[in-house]
């Protein structure tokens, strides 16, 4: 069950940093909203997402290393 969890916190951060960006690029100069320039609540949501994901992959571990320790941990590769 472990190796499965692990694959599986990996995969939702990737997909949760590829969906907040994703939208982020739908709304063009609206996606970078900001509260001091009077951006609606849509844009100041869709800033704070893009942020916080960024943020996720720093207090989990960038993706890479994540990878990293999914491979020797759960499949066993070599160092």
């Amino acid at each position: 069950m472990g190796e499965a969890t692990s694959i599986f916190t990996l995969y939702g951060a990737t997909l949760t940093l590829d969906s907040a960006e994703f939208r982020t690029q739908m709304m063009g100069a609206q996606g970078s909203g900001w509260e001091e320039l009077g951006a609606s609540a849509a844009e100041l949501e869709a800033t704070r997402s893009f942020l916080s994901t960024r943020a996720m992959t720093i207090f989990g571990g960038t993706n890479d290393v994540q990878f990293n320790i999914k491979a020797k941990r759960v499949l066993g590769l070599p160092d």
